[in-house]
């Protein structure tokens, strides 16, 4: 397996209070891909919080955003690897990680990383910021903050639909075939 989620052409996701355990190496767990990787568009929005990550040494990224929008906060990231920071990383494939078919000629890139942000995420209890990959393209501050952001409130948890038990649909009413 490659990714947990790999997410492009428009995607939203939320991935909140879960505990991953992985004894392998994979490429990223959580995955957000911009333009120019897949056909069509990049990711849309992400929310990533309130998770914890049991990690082996050696592990490329946790997470790998390379489009869209969203807020990454609150994650815990276990693992016995004391290199660099190494668990969230940013980019832009269509400037620096070609090849890609089409070129930005100007702010932003379509489908490139805006508006984000990521604050109280910890390795081994130790808070860290994300990597950039792509600081020609990606500037702290103007796309991306490693801080919280302002006004922001997450989903409820558990979610009111849920209501503790299994969802089901009502029937349709005043429902007419022709």
């Amino acid at each position: 397996m490659d990714h947990f989620i790999a997410s492009n052409s428009g995607s939203r996701y939320v991935v909140r209070h879960n505990n991953f355990t992985y004894n392998a190496s994979l490429w990223n767990i959580i995955d957000a891909h911009g333009y120019c990787e897949v056909a069509g568009r990049g990711s849309f929005t992400w929310e990533v919080y309130d998770n914890t990550f049991t990690l082996p040494p050696s592990l490329d990224a946790v997470m790998h955003f390379r489009g869209g929008q969203g807020v990454v906060y609150n994650n815990n990231f276990n693992s016995s690897d004391s290199g660099p920071e190494w668990a969230i990383h940013l980019t832009d494939y269509m400037t620096c990680s070609p090849p890609c078919v089409d070129t930005c000629s100007g702010y932003p890139c379509k489908d490139q990383i805006t508006h984000s942000y990521f604050w109280n995420n910890k390795k081994n209890g130790t808070p860290f910021n994300v990597t950039n990959d792509c600081p020609v393209v990606l500037q702290e501050n103007r796309d991306y903050s490693n801080s919280q952001m302002p006004g922001y409130t997450s989903y409820t948890y558990p979610h009111p639909l849920a209501g503790g038990g299994v969802l089901s649909p009502s029937p349709p009413k005043n429902l007419r075939l022709r």
